[in-house]
């Protein structure tokens, strides 16, 4: 138990200060300033919609922890959501040890199930962070938690009871929609020659 506490106690240690107000935290200075200043709006704008609260945080280093840790710690310490619907997004990114996680409040995680956090990275973030893109990766990567969140506003806030039971990313979606349309005509020809 005391090294639980004192393990605790050394994450946090290395968490870095968040700065007030921002809801970009880039303390290595990836992002171009009028990017930004984009995704500033557009979170700002959705907080204001649905009180959820993202965050893109992109450190410099997690100091040796695992990155489930160190997520997990960086949102507690910087307390990301309004408190009673615990309804706060952690978008962390640590380019120097090629990890990112989305860390999600407790509120949120019927809609941003770690399946659907799964989709995003692999489908927005990871493609672009393959070739070299970090600044593409980040942008498009914030762009689908703030689409999702907008489309399940309810959700967004917290409200119990009104996350759907699915919720797919667009790729997967047209992957339903296709097999669907495949199997209707597949049907249609089974029937035009019976």
């Amino acid at each position: 138990m005391l090294r639980l506490i004192f393990l605790a106690m050394f994450v946090l240690a290395s968490i870095p200060t968040a700065r007030q107000g921002q809801l970009v935290q880039d303390f290595l200075g990836i992002l171009p300033q009028e990017t930004v200043r984009e995704l500033e709006s557009s979170l700002k704008e959705l907080k204001a919609q649905t009180t959820a609260e993202v965050v893109v945080a992109i450190v410099n280093s997690l100091d040796g922890e695992d990155i489930d840790s160190y997520a997990n710690a960086m949102f507690n310490s910087w307390g990301l959501g309004d408190q009673e619907q615990n309804n706060g997004v952690l978008f962390l990114i640590a380019p120097n040890e090629r990890r990112t996680r989305i860390e999600v409040g407790y509120g949120l995680e019927p809609l941003l199930t770690d399946g659907l956090s799964g989709e995003i990275l692999d489908d927005y973030v990871v493609p672009y962070f393959k070739k070299s893109d970090m600044v593409g990766g980040i942008v498009s990567g914030t762009h689908e938690i703030i689409r999702i969140l907008r489309k399940y506003p309810d959700a967004a806030r917290g409200v119990s009871g009104s996350s759907p039971q699915y919720v797919a990313s667009p790729r997967k979606e047209a992957f339903f929609l296709n097999c669907i349309l495949a199997c209707a005509a597949l049907v249609v020809f089974i029937l035009a020659y019976i």
